[in-house]
């Protein structure tokens, strides 16, 4: 009777666990070629390792749909991809940059960063209530190497078609 009841506890924590991390996040901003657009990548988020370490004090989570205790704004400037500025999340209360980057008020240039921007686009089709899993009639990937822009790309899922999975058709801008 107790390993059931263990196992049963055991499941419930797993669940309860599950839920939580369950919420739709609050998404990054990015200002490219004068567009304002949400993003659904958080590059500051590769920035923190051994050698700069995540300041909890400072990023602490402001809720269960801002896991990472910020929102940040981000522009592209003549290929370029710059940290702007950094909000607590729920607030407009700015966090310094210079908290994170000493010697730096901003912008930053985001020469850490190497990897993909996700920016939704057209409508939402799907809504999913995790992390940054709603779908979209489209996206714009903007590839990042060491801060720069290297490449541009719309994904497009194909329409439905009974018994075929989805698969992404790609149109690249370059």
């Amino acid at each position: 009777m107790r390993a059931v009841s263990a196992l049963l506890l055991g499941l419930f924590l797993l669940l309860l666990a599950a839920h939580a991390h369950a919420t739709a996040q609050i998404a990054e901003t990015l200002v490219d070629n004068g567009t304002e657009h949400v993003m659904f990548s958080t590059p500051l988020e590769s920035y923190f390792d051994a050698e700069h370490p995540r300041p909890g004090e400072i990023l602490r989570m402001g809720s269960t749909a801002c896991w990472r205790g910020y929102h940040g704004r981000w522009a592209i400037t003549d290929d370029t991809l710059w940290l702007v500025t950094l909000n607590r999340c729920h607030s407009k209360d700015q966090i310094p940059l210079s908290e994170i980057f000493p010697g730096q008020a901003g912008p930053v240039r985001a020469d850490w960063f190497t990897g993909s921007l996700r920016i939704p686009q057209g409508r939402q089709t799907m809504y999913v209530h995790m992390g940054f899993a709603s779908q979209y009639e489209r996206w714009l990937y903007i590839e990042i190497e060491k801060g720069r822009v290297v490449r541009r790309t719309i994904v497009t899922p194909p329409p439905e078609e009974p018994g075929r999975p989805r698969r992404p058709s790609l149109l690249d801008l370059d």
